[in-house]
């Protein structure tokens, strides 16, 4: 309910692509439309620029399609290559866009270098340190202005993992960190500012762990169940907050696979009551001698 309110970004479209996009793709499993495919394509191309983070599914999603449609002697390899092939199509106009704007080449955003160096740097104290992002620092905003966007966040990058390189241990601990952030809200709730003024920073908490935790249960009995199509889901969960877990975390980015996490839920709640809810069989009367 916070988001459409205080995050007026790509949240709630993110969402919204990536499941017409999952739901693609349980569609393409028999698909031999080339004209399906384009509009695939093209679908995660739109997502992309909405969100690049949401592009890190692309190959695992098209590798889980190429097996599935083996399996019934489906022509695959040339689809999946015609679907990428219109996917980096209709990305190159901004591609140039930003060859010629930010005087570098440049996939869809430049500021993965920062983010990085920004959640792994000496001051960082838990999570990120938003104080060093050039939008709140004087000098880092200089310092970008006057270096240029690519080569800044070259520089950053360099940086960042120069440190982490240098300091396992403490990237392994802040990112646990972020782990923990994203699933529990143990950090994200104290600077929240929504939940910080109304006191329920404790609430949020025991609210976002539990729901994981019932999603999770959900996930492993979905697997269990009918692990071929569960598993598209699942790769939702695993494979897309892996950025934030190096980066910086918050609930906001994980918006985009609650809906999956809402499903699974749904499924463990639903397959919890079925259990109690059973009525045992009943055997059948002996006959009267």
């Amino acid at each position: 309910m916070l988001l459409p309110l205080e995050w007026v970004w790509d949240q709630s479209l993110s969402a919204l692509l990536l499941a017409l996009i999952v739901q693609a793709t349980f569609a393409l499993r028999v698909s031999e439309s080339s004209l399906s495919w384009t509009g695939y394509g093209l679908l995660w191309a739109f997502a992309t620029l909405t969100n690049p983070t949401l592009c890190l599914l692309l190959p695992f999603f098209l590798g889980w399609l190429i097996v599935r449609r083996s399996r019934n002697g489906g022509h695959s390899l040339a689809l999946a290559a015609h679907a990428v092939f219109v996917f980096a199509l209709a990305l190159l106009p901004w591609t140039i866009r930003n060859y010629y704007a930010i005087d570098g080449l440049v996939f869809v955003k430049s500021k993965f270098g920062m983010e990085l160096w920004l959640g792994n740097n000496p001051e960082v104290k838990k999570i990120y340190t938003s104080e060093l992002n050039p939008m709140n620092n004087l000098p880092q905003r200089i310092s970008l202005i006057l270096s240029g966007e690519p080569n800044y966040n070259r520089a950053k990058q360099r940086q960042a993992i120069a440190y982490i390189e240098n300091h396992p241990r403490t990237f392994l601990r802040n990112a646990s960190d972020r782990v923990a952030d994203i699933w529990s809200a143990n950090y994200d709730s104290t600077v929240e500012p929504w939940i910080y003024n109304l006191h329920l920073g404790r609430a949020d908490v025991w609210f976002c762990t539990a729901f994981t935790v019932v999603a999770l249960a959900g996930l492993i009995l979905a697997l269990r169940a009918e692990w071929q199509d569960s598993l598209l889901l699942a790769m939702c969960l695993l494979l897309f907050p892996i950025p934030y877990y190096l980066t910086r975390s918050s609930l906001r980015f994980r918006h985009p696979i609650d809906p999956f996490l809402t499903i699974f839920s749904a499924y463990a709640i639903t397959s919890l009551w079925a259990v109690f809810t059973r009525r045992p069989k009943r055997t059948p009367a002996e006959p009267r001698p």
